[in-house]
């Protein structure tokens, strides 16, 4: 670690960290941090001409509108994680049927979403009409619940987590397309 920066919401400008980062000279960024100023400063590192040599990483920063946001600086290499494989096929037709305007704007968190109401739903069928929490969890317990065709990922209530065995996937920076599903992809190389 040559550098640490602190980041905050309501720093309105980081033209100075990126400025700081230029002079720490990394050879590659791990930003863990809110989405706001990790943009903003990818903005300002774009209008200083300033990446690092082996490039920008992550945690879930996975979300199609960062594409509009952060243009096509970052495809000189950025990455991220997610828990899920995107987009997920019942995910994106869910999209596109029942709220086309979130076509652009998906995001990790919205596919979270969406997998807690396909697992409540499912485990609700199966208690019933008389739906206690009780008998819910009885049934979330029971078993572990599939995140969906194509997210690759699956719960269970007993052990409080995800299929630990897949815990997060590499994503790459691939396009400044936020209409496109390929805003990022599974990184080809595993990095």
């Amino acid at each position: 670690t040559v550098r640490e920066i602190g980041q905050e919401i309501e720093t309105p400008d980081e033209s100075q960290n990126v400025l700081a980062m230029r002079a720490a000279d990394p050879e590659f960024i791990i930003h863990y941090s809110w989405a706001p100023p990790v943009v903003k400063w990818m903005v300002d590192a774009a209008n200083q001409g300033y990446w690092p040599k082996k490039g920008v990483m992550g945690n879930h920063f996975l979300g199609q509108v960062i594409a509009e946001l952060v243009g096509t600086w970052p495809l000189q290499g950025m990455w991220t994680i997610s828990s899920y494989e995107l987009w997920g096929t019942e995910y994106v037709a869910t999209v596109e049927k029942y709220a086309p305007q979130m076509k652009a704007r998906n995001h990790h968190n919205t596919q979270t979403g969406f997998i807690a109401v396909k697992i409540f739903t499912e485990a609700a069928k199966e208690v019933g009409p008389n739906l206690t929490r009780d008998a819910l969890m009885k049934v979330l317990a029971s078993r572990r619940f599939d995140a969906g065709p194509g997210l690759g990922a699956s719960f269970t209530w007993n052990h409080g987590n995800h299929d630990t065995m897949r815990c997060e996937y590499m994503f790459k920076y691939n396009s400044s397309d936020s209409s496109s599903y390929q805003a990022f992809v599974p990184d080809p190389q595993k990095y």
